[in-house]
């Protein structure tokens, strides 16, 4: 496959884990210093690749020391260098590396003739690639995250929006990408807030003082292969990511299954010991605490004790002449051995008030 069949479609991913390697977010950026033109191409000029030559020098040469103190010689970097770091890493990066064939076919590489005729482009392994390429990290559940978009029926004005933000009026047919770019920005605004100076022309984005991103921050939302709303469905997703996504899902019913178990058990925790209290109450077993039905219990002898002791003294206040005035004098007489006599009086009250 030609790398100059415009026909087939090379996918481009975000990488939402790294904002610095995310290819949207440096998109979006380029559109907000350089707003589009609807007359021209997102890339003016006839000479790019000379211009990004020179530029990419330019750099290279103003953080030569940088680079050095990463072991590397900037005169060893070039424009290739960025085709051939791709290409390493993707195929070479981890143990699960996409199809070979799909990495020639993506950078437009001759398999030789045979295989160029039967290995043919097919999307599905290019937007593996795409995933890879991004930097994404293929050993992690996250590998199968969407980009930051905004979300199916929102309330605002997305083309008013997105010419305010950009300060242009974008193509038609770059509207697609004009959504998510904006949705990246958004949602990542902080962390390029802190990215660049004061003075820088990110800086200073009108959009952020106008409070055009405090509007459409509610609407932007990101989501993952095993969330249950995801309105985007995931593509380029190999097998074993498809494992790691399903054991999140699976993770996550089983939290959400434990926190609702968690919950009956306390409400049946509540109910059961109200249940036990109401019936030791109705038992009158207070368990140590003064309750008003124990107490009741243990006066209700004393109670009775006084009821009888009442009804005894009445009977005798009217039938013994000694106690009509509520005294009773007894006197009783003990003999010692000595011939001395010893007398004890008792006086007892009956309770009447004199």
């Amino acid at each position: 496959m030609s790398g100059f069949e415009e026909s087939v479609k090379r996918h481009v991913y975000a990488n939402s884990m790294d904002v610095s390697l995310c290819p949207i977010i440096s998109l979006a950026l380029y559109l907000l210093v350089f707003p589009a033109n609807a007359n021209e191409k997102l890339f003016p000029g006839a000479s790019q690749y000379d211009r990004f030559r020179k530029r990419l020098a330019f750099i290279l040469e103003a953080h030569g020391e940088e680079v050095r103190l990463m072991g590397i010689d900037p005169g060893s970097i070039g424009v290739h260098s960025i085709r051939k770091g791709g290409a390493t890493f993707a195929c070479s990066g981890s143990t699960a590396a996409p199809p070979l064939a799909s990495l020639c076919n993506r950078a437009g590489w001759t398999m030789g003739k045979a295989k160029d005729v039967y290995i043919r482009y097919e999307a599905a392994a290019d937007r593996y690639v795409g995933r890879v390429v991004a930097g994404l990290d293929v050993l992690c559940a996250e590998f199968a995250g969407s980009p930051p978009y905004i979300a199916e029926h929102s309330s605002i004005d997305l083309s008013s929006m997105i010419a305010n933000v950009f300060a242009a009026e974008i193509p038609l047919a770059w509207m697609g990408m004009a959504r998510f770019a904006l949705a990246s920005v958004v949602y990542y605004r902080k962390e390029l807030a802190g990215c660049f100076g004061q003075g820088s022309a990110v800086a200073t984005w009108g959009w952020f003082v106008r409070g055009v991103a405090e509007l459409v921050a509610p609407c932007v939302k990101r989501s993952f292969a095993w969330d249950s709303d995801n309105e985007i469905e995931p593509t380029g997703i190999p097998p074993h990511v498809i494992a790691f996504a399903d054991q999140r899902k699976i993770l996550a019913e089983l939290r959400a299954t434990a926190a609702e178990h968690l919950e009956e058990m306390r409400r049946l925790e509540h109910a059961v010991v109200a249940g036990i209290v109401a019936e030791l109450d109705s038992r009158h077993v207070g368990g140590g605490e003064l309750t008003l039905a124990r107490i009741q219990t243990l006066l209700e002898p004393i109670q009775k004790k006084i009821q009888l002791l009442h009804s005894e003294l009445q009977t005798q206040n009217t039938s013994d002449p000694r106690t009509r005035h509520g005294v009773e004098l007894g006197g009783t007489h003990t003999s010692r051995t000595d011939g001395a006599t010893t007398g004890t009086w008792t006086l007892l009250f009956w309770g009447h008030k004199h």
